[in-house]
């Protein structure tokens, strides 16, 4: 209950404090006098929006002040929540300054506008006029119609479902423009798989093959080379060989004379092993090498070809091109993959557009069970409010599935004998609303 108001510098009012008493109060006065200036002020105070204009002197601050006994609205929770501090008489004041800049305060402590307004949801209701036009609106009159036939489980139930629906629609939606995107590179992402499958990529070592294909081009020179090291290793007389064993065995002679020797005649032991090694190593190479023609125009094909497609898909190597292929089919599973996921959706589709058309049946029933009872009890309800003559009529059809049923109803009124029912929009008063 409002208990004070207090306005200061808004609109009309310079300052004005009013200590509204239990029990029901009527303002009134002339068009003009401020009867609505106290609406806008508690507006105000419920979060609303200063219109700075309305400020007589702008150098003074406005302030509106309403003082709320909540002994019994059982308030503390929201005290609580928001740490205020509880009072059984709240006190709720809005400071705009000068500056345009506006300060709200409960029981002293400055708030938010948010807090505010979650109190006064539960503090305040306030009716204008013209919302009673809202018995004119169908949604509204499906409301009506619900709450008669207590049907807001129902309702509750339709609505999980017709949600879940409209979901699953948008994603099906969103799937289609993505797979229809994607399909215009399907065939690009195909070409460049099948190009790069057929390439055998794994094979196609770029540094062996040049190494090879030098290799076969120089074999003659190469051949020549190591032949001529084999010769002059063990085939010449003397060769390197025959002379490291002459001097390991001239170290073996002196070996007891000195430790040093010894060392020498281990070191030309090692090198006479290791070279015998070697010269056995160019022997199988020098008869590996030929010059095959043949084999290096297979060797340049290959290599023209991956050349050809480095600098075609700007890849620094093969294991680009191999990253390139790979992401490439990726991409082409995913496409794969949203087709598939775009039945799964359907299917989803099918089955809750079942389940949503029981419920809808549901829902339709109890409302259209409820009309005749409503329609009596309005008819009585005019003729205790002076219309007598009152004619009131549900109709009841069937609509497009949206949030609140597929249930399309309108009032229709008639107030005097002999006037066909029409809807309240185009046959009720503003009187008659109320």
């Amino acid at each position: 209950m409002i208990s004070r108001i207090y306005i200061k510098n808004y609109a009309l009012i310079d300052e004005v404090e009013l200590y509204p008493e239990t029990g029901f109060h009527a303002i009134t006065g002339e068009t003009g006098a401020g009867k609505s200036i106290l609406m806008e002020a508690l507006g105000l105070i419920m979060g609303e929006r200063i219109d700075h204009k309305s400020i007589i002197t702008t150098a003074q601050k406005c302030i509106v002040e309403v003082n709320f006994m909540i002994q019994d609205y059982e308030l503390m929770p929201f005290f609580n929540a928001h740490d205020f501090e509880y009072l059984s008489e709240t006190v709720i004041r809005r400071e705009i300054n000068p500056n345009g800049k506006s300060r709200i305060f409960l029981n002293d402590q400055p708030a938010t506008l948010e807090s505010i307004q979650e109190l006064c949801l539960l503090l305040i209701d306030i009716h204008l006029q013209n919302q009673t036009s809202l018995l004119g609106n169908s949604e509204y009159q499906v409301e009506i119609l619900d709450i008669m036939a207590s049907s807001q489980k129902e309702l509750e139930i339709y609505k999980i479902l017709y949600k879940e629906l409209k979901k699953l629609e948008s994603k099906k939606e969103e799937l289609i423009k993505n797979i229809a995107q994607k399909e215009k590179e399907k065939d690009f992402l195909s070409f460049i798989v099948k190009e790069l499958e057929e390439a055998n990529l794994d094979k196609l070592n770029q540094n062996d093959l040049e190494t090879e294909l030098q290799t076969i081009e120089n074999a003659d020179a190469i051949k020549k080379s190591l032949q001529f090291s084999l010769h002059i290793i063990d085939e010449q007389e003397p060769s390197i060989l025959s002379m490291l064993a002459s001097l390991r065995m001239e170290m073996g002679k002196i070996k007891n004379y000195d430790s040093q020797y010894v060392e020498f005649e281990s070191l030309f032991t090692q090198i006479h092993s290791e070279l015998k090694s070697t010269a056995k190593d160019i022997s199988y190479v020098q008869e590996k090498i030929e010059n095959n023609p043949e084999k290096a125009e297979l060797i340049k094909e290959k290599l023209n070809l991956l050349y050809k497609l480095l600098k075609k898909y700007d890849c620094l190597d093969v294991l680009g091109l191999i990253e390139l292929l790979q992401k490439s089919q990726e991409n082409l599973d995913k496409i794969s993959n949203s087709t598939v996921h775009l039945l799964e959706i359907e299917d989803e589709i099918k089955k809750i557009s079942i389940k949503i058309t029981t419920a809808t049946q549901l829902l339709s029933e109890k409302r259209k069970a409820t009309i005749p009872d409503l329609q009596e009890k309005l008819i009585k309800l005019a003729d205790f409010l002076g219309m007598p003559d009152a004619l009131i009529l549900i109709e009841f059809k069937e609509k497009e599935k949206q949030l609140n049923g597929a249930d399309d109803v309108q009032f229709l009124f008639s107030a005097n004998k002999g006037i066909a029912p029409q809807t309240l929009k185009k046959t009720a008063s503003g009187g008659e609303f109320s």
